[in-house]
């Protein structure tokens, strides 16, 4: 009897090692890849091992099921993720002795990167907010010049379109490829020589960054 509780004992500290170790990998891959991730992980675990996991849907809760066998030991295991509660939960028994664990973890969805507004960095940097579509001249015509800004400061008026950054021609050259380029010149603190069409005639102006 003495070994049979023995035995009980390990085997509970081992379901409840693997318990918080299923845990702990769901509630981390999900705060990098999120939930659709975390099943194609687990998954991915599960075939490697041989074990089929029998997943089911059920409101806001995907649940995921198997059972092996190890050595002689019948294991059962459920995976489930409850998109309400914000809450993934693992679960483990091993029924002829009697053992259950179970790690319930509040879990948090990875932080989309907020996408770079191009026409918000050009005028962050310069001073100007520009069309994002090119004129027939190939250039991006100047929509607003900030009042005291850098670009402003260096003569550049509104409706000037803009042809050509230092040796750059712009026709080659899209509004994203524009505003890294400016970005790397702000950064370097460059004065930055830009060719501007007004009024038909061409300006050379000069901006310190």
């Amino acid at each position: 009897q003495k070994e049979k509780e023995k035995n009980k004992q390990q085997l509970q500290n081992i379901a409840n090692d693997t318990a918080k170790n299923w845990g702990k990998f769901m509630t981390v891959v999900i705060s990098q890849k999120g939930i659709d991730g975390m099943w194609e992980e687990i998954e991915k675990d599960m075939y490697a091992k041989g074990i089929t996991l029998y997943k089911s849907v059920t409101d806001n809760i995907t649940t995921g099921i198997y059972s092996q066998v190890l050595d002689t030991l019948q294991v059962f295991g459920e995976f489930s993720v409850n998109t309400k509660t914000q809450q993934c939960r693992y679960i483990i028994e091993m029924p002829m002795w009697g053992v259950k664990a179970i790690d319930t973890s509040s879990y948090t969805l990875p932080q989309t990167q907020p996408q770079i507004n191009v026409v918000d960095v050009v005028d962050d940097y310069l001073g100007i907010i520009t069309s994002t579509e090119k004129t027939k001249e190939g250039g991006f015509t100047i929509l607003r010049v900030s009042p005291g800004g850098r670009s402003a400061l260096a003569g550049v008026k509104e409706n000037d379109v803009l042809i050509k950054i230092d040796t750059h021609e712009l026709k080659e050259h899209d509004i994203e490829r524009l505003a890294s380029y400016v970005v790397l010149r702000y950064q370097q603190k460059a004065i930055l020589t830009t060719t501007l069409l007004r009024n038909g005639e061409t300006k050379v102006v000069e901006i310190q960054l």
